[in-house]
């Protein structure tokens, strides 16, 4: 139903295209009360830019603004399933809209091994962009040399994950295994975010039913993991500004080069908005969260 309901809201953006660029322009209370209203279940919440404030309060012209959305949990079907309906809604191709997208890593899996590579553009945009056509998308630059780092720190840490959850399931009760590897299917199924974290998850969930004999063997394999973790977020950290500069600078050329009337999207997770958040205040432009009241602590029972 959701995906008909995707395709149904951009069918309508096309028919309309030509009407919506050459309307009347509207004022920015109305767009910001369009951005507000709920879809499906999912609420968002709006906020305008100090810069966009500003220049609104004084009376000037903006024939382009930027639309940042905040993706405040990588992998939480609920978060992506509001993103993408609000694009389906809201973004229009056909007037010359832009989405900038993060687009990390992807796991290939053609050769019968899980490999992480970098993503390419014609190749994964089903997979980024979130329903947006490709000639519309853009993938955010990343830093060469940080990437790699980041890239090693990952799949040391996800390689030891994928052991663990297997150890696991042959240490617990056969029931419960089933279980915890249904919940991994569905998970799959609703998120194209690697599975690593929610398998940790999953793991911290069942590992108290695991046999005695093990113990000491599982014992082992966390602390194992507790330093890979650390290695992890290490490199997270050390590439982030990087990172972020990396980030900012696409955004800010972008929104410069924007044709009158078009509209830049960008697309990152939360921690890139909260460190670029005095500088994305510096655009005119209008951030986007899903409302975290509307989301459940179930993860969608997985």
């Amino acid at each position: 139903m959701l995906g008909l309901k995707i395709i149904g809201e951009s069918a309508k953006n096309l028919a309309g295209g030509f009407a919506n660029y050459f309307g009347v322009t509207q004022s920015f209370d109305d767009i910001v009360k369009e951005y507000s209203k709920p879809i499906e279940n999912t609420k968002y919440k709006v906020r305008k830019s100090t810069a966009l404030e500003k220049k609104l309060a004084a009376g000037k012209t903006i024939s382009n603004f930027a639309i940042g959305l905040v993706d405040s949990k990588h992998g939480l079907p609920s978060i992506a399933i509001g993103l993408r309906s609000f694009l389906a809604r809201h973004f229009k191709p056909e007037r010359g809209d832009i989405l900038l997208t993060e687009a990390v890593f992807v796991i290939d899996t053609s050769t019968g091994k899980e490999i992480l590579t970098l993503p390419k553009h014609e190749k994964n945009h089903h997979t980024f962009c979130m329903g947006v056509p490709m000639q519309s998308c853009r993938f955010l630059p990343e830093p060469e040399k940080e990437i790699h780092v980041l890239g090693n720190a990952m799949v040391e840490k996800r390689s030891l994950v994928k052991k663990m959850f297997e150890f696991l399931m042959n240490s617990i009760p056969a029931h419960l295994a089933f279980e915890a590897r249904k919940s991994i299917r569905q998970y799959n199924s609703k998120s194209t975010y690697p599975d690593t974290d929610y398998k940790i998850e999953i793991m911290l969930k069942y590992d108290k039913h695991c046999d005695p004999s093990k113990e000491k063997r599982w014992s082992l394999r966390l602390d194992q993991l507790a330093k890979l973790n650390a290695n992890e977020i290490k490199a997270m950290e050390s590439s982030s500004e990087k990172r972020d500069q990396s980030y900012f600078h696409k955004i800010y050329t972008s929104a410069q080069e924007m044709k009158p009337g078009a509209r830049l999207f960008y697309l990152m997770g939360i921690n890139h908005f909260t460190r670029l958040q005095s500088k994305l205040n510096g655009i005119n432009g209008i951030e986007i969260a899903i409302d975290a009241s509307t989301t459940t602590e179930k993860k969608e029972e997985l």
